[in-house]
């Protein structure tokens, strides 16, 4: 249940988010901008996206929203997998490869200690799966990086899988507020919040 009030508050923020960003010029300043060099913008939200996933303290998924309004939502759900699912490896590698005490960096031990016991053991990348479902944070991937029987396959797959969705419905939710077509923004948002309440409850399963 706690994760569930922690989605239900953030997917509200969002959607407070993108609402007050649509009504502000400086969007439509920064859009006309951004497309003078197109390019250049596109690869700085990447590698935004891939240093907010190795920062533990920040989540890109505010993020996402803002870069569907500047980039459509097709192109800003490619780039937003792409960044996000980079960094997400990246933190995986650097715990992988500096253990515990990088970890400790970012964040509390009790914490990576309680998200690495709550993985179940049968069925292991689709309970992965469901678990980056129920917990796409950045603390996750550092802990993720500390389970030695975990193959970085296996992670890449389910953090793949896992972020994809999330993006594709945050890019059309964030568009549709943009473009004003709030009956889309509400079937986006009860969307997220089916997928994320449904992880919820199969995880709990996998779990007992």
């Amino acid at each position: 249940m706690k994760y569930l009030f922690t989605f239900f508050a953030g997917v509200l923020v969002i959607l407070a988010a993108v609402f007050t960003i649509e009504h502000h010029t400086l969007l439509f300043q920064l859009r006309s901008y951004i497309e003078g060099a197109y390019t250049f913008s596109g690869v700085a939200y990447v590698f935004l996206l891939f240093s907010v996933g190795v920062y533990l303290p920040l989540n890109a998924i505010p993020l996402i929203p803002f870069g569907a309004g500047i980039f459509g939502p097709v192109l800003g759900t490619i780039l937003s997998i792409f960044g996000w699912v980079s960094g997400a490896s990246a933190a995986f590698l650097l715990s992988r490869s500096y253990g515990r005490s990088i970890v400790e960096r970012f964040a509390p031990i009790a914490k990576v200690d309680k998200i690495l016991e709550s993985i179940p053991e049968k069925n292991r990348l689709f309970a992965l799966i469901v678990f980056r479902l129920v917990l796409p944070s950045d603390m996750a991937s550092y802990a993720l990086g500390l389970t030695k029987s975990l193959s970085f396959k296996h992670y890449f797959i389910a953090t793949t899988v896992s972020y994809s969705i999330y993006a594709t419905s945050l890019s059309f939710l964030g568009h549709s507020i943009l473009e004003g077509r709030f009956v889309y923004a509400i079937l986006w948002g009860g969307a997220l919040l089916v997928i994320f309440a449904f992880s919820w409850y199969l995880l709990k399963l996998l779990r007992n």
